[in-house]
Formats: structure tokens, sequence, C-alpha cells
């Protein structure tokens, strides 16, 4: 093989090498981190998502800052981050103005997950249990018992009752 013939085969390999990395980025899921996703369901209408003005949610035990939510905020659908240093997380949900306020812990397994050379590493969270203390919430259900990196809502967070009293 010529001197050039090495630099057209090395060129040949340098651009198949370059297709297979960008062939392999559909891999990489909207959600590359395996964030929870949740929702606001009525319990009062089974299906309904709901909209919350005025919540507050914020990390039990977080290190650093640990509001998620700010009061001002109107929200649907959020991200709920869980702890990878330990396989217990717990949030505060607070609508202060309608005084309501529940507890919400998740009790799950960590399991490392590897995706790909350019995805790395994701965890997927195997449910183990969900608790709920207080007056907003009534349950918390995760339908598939495990959240990984695909997108979508993987948490549906139910209101409690209490809260129809009011008009959301």
């Amino acid at each position: 093989m010529t001197l050039s013939g090495i630099n057209i085969l090395t060129a040949g390999l340098l651009l198949a090498g370059a297709a297979l990395l960008t062939g392999c980025s559909s891999e990489c899921t909207e959600n590359k981190n395996a964030l929870p996703r949740a929702d606001f369901m009525g319990t009062l209408s089974p299906g309904e998502q709901l909209t919350l003005t005025g919540l507050q949610i914020e990390g039990v035990g977080a290190p650093g800052d640990s509001l998620l939510i700010e009061p001002s905020s109107t929200i649907s659908e959020f991200y709920i981050p869980f702890r990878i240093d330990t396989d217990r997380t717990v949030y505060r949900f607070t609508l202060e103005d309608r005084g309501l306020q529940s507890e919400v812990t998740f009790d799950y397994d960590r399991i490392p997950t590897f995706v790909s050379a350019e995805c790395g590493v994701s965890y997927r969270y195997e449910i183990r249990d969900i608790v709920c203390s207080g007056t907003l919430i009534d349950s918390v259900t995760c339908p598939d018992g495990y959240i990984d990196n695909r997108a979508g809502v993987n948490l549906h967070i139910w209101l409690s009752p209490a809260a129809y009293e009011l008009p959301l």
C-alpha cells in the first residue's frame, strides 16, 4: 500500500468513525440523568392533570440549596431529582396560602446503568416505597415501579380531596 493509499484508508476510517458517533447520539434521550418527572392529578377527577400556582417544593435534609420550586411558579409537570448518595429522598410540598402541606418520602435502590460511550452512565431507580404524610397530597404513584432515563412523566402526585375545598 502506498502512502497515499494509507491516507485514503485513514480518512475513510475517520469518516466511518464520525458517522458511527453521530449515529450513537440518538441513544441519549432528552432525560440523560434519569431525573424523575412528576405531574399533578386530582383524586376527585381521575385522569385530569392539574396545574398549581403558589406551590413551594423543597428538599428535606438535602445538602445546599433545597428549594426546588418557588411559590411564585405555576406548574403542572416538573423534574424532581433523587439523591444519588443515599437510597432515600424527601420533599416537602407547601401551599401556604391554603394551609396545606405534605411530605413525600421516596425509598429506592440506585442501580448504575451503562448507556453508551457517548452517553455514559445513568442511574435506574427501583422504587421500594413512597410514603406521603400531610394534608395536600393523597398519594404518589410510579406506574412502572422504576425510573430510568426515558423521557416522559414517571411519577403521578395525587392531590388530597382537601385541596379541592378551595379553588386551585
